[in-house]
């Protein structure tokens, strides 16, 4: 059984539809990791740390985004 989207099988549906929806999720990644970062910037944590944060909130964010 394939999932439909709006009454449409995967193969009928435009690409179109879907291109906005995943600019819109790497922009709710890009603004979870920006969070992150800020975070760590503001304790005052080096690069490292810095980039870790980024990349667990960016990750974890997209992830429960899409839930």
């Amino acid at each position: 059984m394939t999932r439909s989207i709006l009454g449409l099988t995967p193969p009928d549906l435009p690409i179109a539809d879907i291109a906005p929806l995943a600019a819109l999720d790497l922009v709710g990644v890009a603004v979870f990791a920006a969070t992150g970062a800020l975070a760590a910037a503001r304790d005052r944590h080096d690069l490292v740390t810095m980039t870790f944060f980024a990349a667990v909130t960016g990750v974890g964010g997209g992830t429960c985004g899409t839930c």
